[in-house]
């Protein structure tokens, strides 16, 4: 809702174009208005920070009837957006902005690529993945393959236990390249506290590992993975599936404090 003006000058051949102005539509509903509550102009980074927000109009207060993503500038005003009513998002989710520009967000169930114009890339949905979903965190290696967080629901000594997943598809998302089965390198007697006790209402499981963010260590080809109901983060070996270590409570590092 401001107007702009452009002009395109070519200074070596003395050529000033034309002055174009032109208006940029009101912010879709549900943008909510932000305050400062602190403002060092000097100490910012420079650059469009990207965020999701709710749409106000859902009972859920983490899934949004649309994908609503914005960017602010460095001085807080909204420079950009992206919503698309036909399908849901989990808007508490980051927007990453890959190595081309175009930005990665988080759906319902799975990712999509939109360039910087909000046209759909690439919608990486949940191909290779048993529990019918990818979740939480996505990454894009080095290799332009994709890296997603899965789920998969397994009955061990007669409990259900949601157990997650490594899901490796390569640069189209079309074919899965590798996984990793939290079921196969972790331990399912190990249940601490009560988040991974505790049985889920949709069916039945107990969350067991619930994965939250996923990391690329590239120096020696290696995952991060923050379990957050084991209360560890665990390097995950990309070759092998190996955990090469837990940092966390009965771990193999030593909490001297907290």
């Amino acid at each position: 809702e401001r107007e702009y003006s452009l002009q395109i000058r070519l200074p070596e051949l003395d050529i000033d174009g034309p002055i174009l102005t032109f208006s940029t539509n009101p912010l879709p509903t549900g943008v909510p208005a932000f305050d400062f509550t602190a403002h060092q102009p000097g100490k910012v980074s420079p650059g469009i920070t990207f965020f999701g927000v709710e749409d106000g109009n859902t009972k859920n207060s983490q899934v949004s009837d649309k994908p609503l993503y914005i960017g602010v500038d460095e001085s807080g005003y909204v420079v950009w957006y992206y919503a698309d009513p036909t399908v849901s998002a989990r808007n508490d989710r980051q927007a990453t902005m890959l190595e081309n520009g175009d930005i990665l967000i988080a759906l319902q169930t799975g990712f999509r690529v939109i360039s910087i114009g909000g046209e759909t890339v690439l919608n990486i949905g949940a191909s290779g993945s048993p529990g019918g979903a990818l979740h939480h965190d996505a990454i894009r290696l080095p290799d332009m393959s994709f890296v997603a967080l899965g789920r998969e629901t397994k009955t061990v000594d007669g409990a259900k236990l949601n157990g997650d997943l490594i899901i490796q598809l390569d640069s189209t998302a079309s074919q899965q390249l590798w996984s990793w089965n939290a079921f196969d390198h972790l331990d399912t007697s190990f249940m601490p506290g009560n988040l991974s006790q505790k049985v889920g209402k949709k069916n039945g499981a107990h969350d067991w590992t619930h994965a939250n963010a996923i990391e690329y260590l590239s120096a020696d080809k290696s995952f991060l993975v923050s379990l957050r109901h084991h209360n560890h983060v665990i390097k995950v070996n990309h070759e092998s599936g190996n955990v090469a270590w837990k940092l966390g409570e009965q771990g193999d590092f030593e909490l001297t404090e907290g």
